[in-house]
């Protein structure tokens, strides 16, 4: 009778096993899945942060065009005004465009 219930325990302790692998392969495959779904959304959000990225880029640069040519014209406006003025005009004219390079 000892010997049936070493054999019966040894049973339990197979299936329970078995039962064990099989959980850890389903966890190890659900956990792959969500990796890879994460990737993607990582993958797609870096696209969206980059493309965003260029737009800021481009929308920097189109404000600094548009600020030196306003005070380019503001300079030409006070050159204009006063004939003295026209040289001065065009030094300050050099400094912006360093600026903004």
């Amino acid at each position: 009778q000892e010997k049936i219930k070493i054999e019966r325990d040894s049973r339990a302790a197979l299936s329970l096993a078995r039962s064990l692998d099989s959980h850890a392969s389903s966890d190890t495959d659900y956990y792959k899945r969500k990796v890879a779904e994460l990737n993607d959304r990582l993958q797609s959000q870096q696209a969206q942060n980059a493309e965003q990225k260029r737009l800021i880029d481009e929308m920097r640069k189109h404000y600094e065009r548009s600020v030196s040519q306003n005070r380019l014209a503001q300079i030409r406006a006070a050159g204009g005004n006063s004939g003295n003025n026209t040289r001065r005009g065009s030094t300050n004219d050099r400094r912006d465009n360093k600026r903004f390079k």
